[in-house]
């Protein structure tokens, strides 16, 4: 058979006990732990907590005693005494529940004022801190502890403590600051692109126009030598011809800017020396077989003198761009030397 209750030396009668039993050391460290919770409870107003977790210590020590048959630290000596233990215990913990709870339905009834302090000592700091609330900027207080409706990062109200609200609104300054100038930096980077792109096409425009006034340049100056080296051909072919077989009139050699030309020199034709004197040409005069005189071309009028002080009056005469040998062409209007002035 196994051991009943009253083989047990705590359950034994009256007159076969062992010795009445003394408060052992985890007695008082327990009992000690209880007060300094009690204490703790009561001063931040939590007492519906403090029956719970009595109740529960309760509860278990009665229960240890029933089952193990054994003093708990209680010094629970009998059957009778572990179960009113445990009933105290179950007792405590739903009483802790139910003033839990009323305190928790007083806590959502309060009705803080915005923009003042409403001194509200029923509800504790824990149940205050971070619940939500209606409109930012409202206070109140709880237990000497002051409280403010803050919007945090999420965009939730909540009542937060002095601390807590300063730091959020640190955050809030900061993360909003920090937004602000990465849309500044950005707008400052489209600008900057956009200038650049502005720029580029701006000298890829002057570069094109420099490019054609610098081939319109290059033709002119083309167009320029070849009549020049035209012109010497020409030249050329006259003197070479007249050297061979004499100027057939004085009209050719006035044209080559030749006159009174002697017969020991090229181009003489006797035929144009009228007077037999070894001298052809003679003031203008000539003509075929020596007897008619030669009519020479009449000089062209000279062209106007003109001048330009600046490339603007040249500009504004229609005269540029001025090249070398043109009238009005001068070195203060030719940057460059190359011959063309008032390029641009």
């Amino acid at each position: 058979m196994g051991e009943t209750m009253y083989d047990n030396p705590y359950y034994q009668p009256a007159q076969n006990r062992s010795p009445k039993w003394r408060p052992t050391v985890s007695f008082w460290i327990t009992g000690v732990l209880l007060l300094v919770l009690l204490f703790i409870f009561l001063a931040n107003g939590g007492f519906g907590p403090y029956l719970v977790i009595l109740g529960i210590i309760a509860a278990v020590s009665g229960l240890f005693a029933l089952v193990f048959k054994r003093r708990s630290w209680m010094g629970l000596g009998s059957r009778g005494a572990a179960k009113t233990t445990s009933m105290f215990g179950v007792l405590a913990f739903v009483l802790g529940l139910v003033v839990t709870g009323t305190s928790a339905t007083a806590e959502e009834k309060l009705e803080p004022v915005a923009g003042s302090f409403t001194a509200t000592p029923s509800p504790s700091a824990r149940m205050v801190a971070f619940t939500e609330c209606d409109a930012e900027g409202m206070i109140q207080g709880a237990n000497g502890e002051v409280y403010i409706c803050t919007e945090d990062q999420d965009g939730v109200l909540l009542w937060m403590d002095r601390d807590n609200h300063d730091k959020v609104v640190a955050v809030l300054a900061e993360e909003t600051a920090r937004k602000a100038a990465e849309a500044k930096k950005a707008a400052e980077e489209k600008k900057a692109k956009e200038e650049a792109a502005e720029k580029a096409a701006a000298e890829k425009k002057a570069k094109a126009e420099a490019a054609k006034k610098a081939e319109a340049k290059r033709k002119a100056a083309e167009e320029r030598k070849a009549a020049e080296e035209a012109e010497r051909q020409a030249k050329a072919e006259r003197e070479a011809e007249a050297e061979a077989n004499g100027y057939a009139s004085c009209t050719d050699a006035a044209n080559d800017g030749l006159s009174n030309i002697t017969s020991d020199s090229p181009g003489y034709n006797p035929d144009l020396d009228s007077d037999g004197d070894g001298v052809a040409c003679e003031n203008s005069s000539g003509g075929g077989g020596g007897s008619a005189p030669v009519e020479q071309p009449a000089a062209p009028a000279p062209a106007p003198a003109a001048y330009y002080a600046n490339c603007t009056a040249a500009k504004a005469a229609g005269a540029a761009p001025v090249y070398r040998g043109d009238p009005g062409y001068g070195s203060h209007l030719d940057s460059d030397g190359d011959g063309a002035a008032c390029e641009s």
